[in-house]
């Protein structure tokens, strides 16, 4: 008896023989699906449909699913997925090949299937499996897993940072906040804790115990604070809905400024019991690009019809990049009686728009005349209001700032004066440096016959830090003022004639840095309620911090732990402070001060500032700089705030301690190289990156 197995053998190589080379190839089906996964984690209904990949037809004969995860507690029977063959279509079915439609008398280009889950009393996860039954030879039951995860919230905040941009001093911004559940089960808010900078405040419209609405602001104080059940209801967001919450920041200054808001919830990402929560940043006055506009709000104050005043108003880039502006204009609702002239800002429009590197300013003018006296129906005068918008590319893209004026009748007072340097007239729009004395005359007069000037007042809006003062008195009628601070100067004059009249004028003035090396110090005294008041008898009446730049040469006792140099604080030759405030350190330029440092103001009686200059440094040097706390005369604890400028009026280095200084203590701030542009100051700090202070700096051991 022959084997058959070499029969077999001879079929198996006449067949390999035929699908290769000259023979026709062997055509078989391929099963897919469309999307192409078999593991899919849907919500409440999930369609897909079933592909032929092959290059024969595909004959599907069934397509089922089975239950495979279910949850404890489920009643017996219950079947929560169902599926659904689309368009009527009766099994068994052919599918065509892709791109091969019309190759069988009853095929399909594809079957269209759709899964369904029907909400169970319990949540869990679960999971079923999908098979499709065909004549695929390689997947003849191809499997695919469905699963639907358990209905859990998910708390999430857009935006996670909501920056309100610049809001100037004394001005406020709104911003909104939105709270949103993007999970498949309802989301719970039943405490949110807050704390950070005064200033910020939100509305959180939560429903009361008590029954009544929440339509109050909530402000944000330092200390921290929550509201919880014994406050508010749970607040309720359900699945795939958000939940709005108004944010306002009202300045008090212009520095940086952020609170912090914590939401707990039943979000299972967060263990509200553990304290943790989903954190939402406020901030404002942080960074990036940023407009500020000045003066802020613009006012006229009373103004002579038919006469037109005209005010300059800046446009400055207050962020560290650059802020690119598209237009300015009026607001429709503005009275007619306000003007722009932008010719000085040149043409720019949102395709082409006005470009502020951070620090530059442009200004232009707004112009004010009136044609009548407007007044109520009681005969009280009404002022013309209006408002310049400024779109821009900040957080803040339209800055808005109010305009008033007030047209008045030709017996009101009219508000002139001018600005002299050294007996000359101060031209319009120049600069000058710390410590430059100007001479105020009041021009103002009463175009009434037999009138006259009853009352004047001069202010001053002024760069944080300064506390100067007119002098002799602010109601003097020519007073001088010595700006010592750099920054921006906005004096202002309110004159009132006999019958009570009243008219105001202004001037800005910008005070630079000077040539070279500039350092500034000024402080704050929180226990001193007039930090303005100065000392003419009284040598207690404010705290004395002291200034002290220091030459490489300088030696002394108490030296550095970290670099093993002498600090060189009140060394008698090489330090420059109070006690040898014009030391020459260039023997080879000794007849130029140019050559030499200065200490150009010390102050004793509160607030500053200390102005350090050195026009022209020696190339290649770095000076230690340091501020000394020599007495606070009885008001405690102070602050200080380190400014340095080199050849700009944007400081290289600027920082206040937000730790208290002490009587003695030194804090040694770091090194500045006045000649070395990459790197012009070095800030000395501990590892943890706090400053360095040394306490119990006695001016006798230095």
């Amino acid at each position: 008896m022959r084997h058959p197995i070499p029969i077999l053998v001879l079929a198996v190589s006449a067949l390999a023989i035929a699908s290769c080379g000259g023979g026709s190839a062997l055509k078989r089906p391929r099963v897919e699906v469309d999307p192409s996964t078999l593991d899919v984690t849907m919500d409440l209904e999930y369609s897909f449909n079933v592909v032929n990949s092959g290059e024969a037809i595909l004959n599907v004969s069934a397509v089922g699913i089975a239950m495979t995860q279910g949850c404890d507690g489920d009643e017996p029977g219950i079947e929560p997925f169902t599926l659904t063959i689309g368009n009527g279509v009766v099994l068994p079915v052919a599918i065509d090949p892709r791109g091969m439609d019309g190759m069988g008398p009853d095929g399909l280009s594809a079957l269209g299937i759709t899964v369904q889950f029907a909400p169970q009393a319990v949540s869990c996860d679960r999971a079923a499996t999908v098979t499709i039954t065909s004549d695929d030879p390689e997947r003849p039951a191809l499997n695919m897993t469905i699963r639907v995860t358990k209905a859990v919230p998910n708390i999430l905040a857009n935006p996670t940072i909501l920056d309100l941009g610049y809001v100037m001093e004394g001005q406020q911004t709104d911003g909104t906040l939105n709270i949103l559940n993007s999970g498949l089960g309802d989301l719970f808010i039943d405490k949110i804790a807050f704390s950070g900078d005064a200033g910020f405040s939100f509305l959180w419209g939560c429903a009361r115990v008590d029954g009544e609405p929440n339509t109050k602001p909530i402000g944000i104080k330092p200390q921290g604070q929550e509201i919880g059940s014994d406050h508010c209801e749970p607040l309720r967001i359900p699945r795939n809905s958000s939940f709005t919450v108004p944010v306002r920041y009202a300045a008090g200054h212009g520095d940086k400024a952020n609170a912090m808001l914590i939401l707990f919830s039943n979000d299972p990402r967060f263990d509200a019991q553990a304290g943790r929560g989903l954190e939402v940043e406020l901030r404002a006055n942080w960074g990036g690009p940023c407009l500020k506009v000045t003066p802020t709000p613009i006012d006229f104050g009373s103004v002579v019809v038919p006469r037109p005043k005209v005010i300059a108003v800046y446009l400055e880039s207050c962020g560290d990049e650059n802020v690119s502006v598209s237009d300015v204009r009026l607001s429709e609702e503005s009275s007619q009686e306000f003007f722009l002239q932008l010719d000085p800002l040149g043409a720019f429009n949102a395709a082409n728009p006005l470009v502020l590197s951070p620090g530059d300013r442009r200004d232009f003018r707004v112009a004010y005349v009136p044609q009548s006296v407007q007044v109520d129906d009681e005969g009280k005068p009404l002022a013309d209001i209006g408002t310049l918008l400024v779109d821009n590319s900040s957080p803040r893209s339209t800055v808005e700032v109010p305009l008033t004026g007030l047209g008045v009748e030709a017996e009101c007072a009219v508000c002139e004066f001018e600005v002299l340097v050294a007996g000359k007239p101060l031209a319009e729009g120049s600069p000058i440096v710390p410590m430059t004395r100007l001479q105020f005359k009041d021009r103002s007069y009463d175009p009434m016959l037999g009138g006259g000037i009853a009352k004047r007042l001069w202010t001053v809006d002024q760069p944080q830090g300064s506390q100067q003062i007119f002098d002799p008195s602010a109601q003097f009628k020519d007073p001088t003022f010595t700006p010592n601070v750099i920054g921006t100067y906005r004096f202002m004059l309110a004159v009132e004639n006999e019958d009570g009249c009243r008219s105001d004028c202004e001037r800005i003035i910008e005070v630079q840095a000077p040539e070279g090396c500039l350092v500034e110090l000024t402080w704050n005294t929180p226990a001193d309620l007039d930090q303005t008041d100065q000392c003419w008898e009284n040598a207690d009446c404010g705290a004395d911090m002291d200034l002290h730049v220091v030459h490489p040469f300088a030696s002394g006792s108490r030296k550095d732990p970290t670099s093993g140099e002498p600090y060189g604080y009140f060394d008698g030759t090489y330090d420059c402070f109070w006690n040898n405030f014009r030391p020459t350190w260039r023997m080879d330029f000794a007849s130029d001060p140019r050559y030499q440092p200065s200490l150009d103001l010390d102050d004793t009686d509160g607030a500053g500032p200390e102005i350090f200059t050195y026009t022209i440094p020696e190339p290649d040097r770095c000076y230690r700089v340091g501020v000394h706390y020599y007495d606070d005369h009885g008001f405690g604890a102070s602050y200080p705030t380190i400014r340095v400028f080199i050849n700009d009026s944007t400081p290289v280095y600027e920082r206040t301690l937000s730790k208290a200084m002490q009587t003695w203590d030194m804090w040694d701030v770091g090194k500045v190289c006045c000649t070395n542009v990459q790197a012009p100051f070095q800030e000395f700090s501990k590892t943890n990156g706090d400053p360095v202070i040394v306490t119990k700096y006695n001016p006798l051991e230095p």
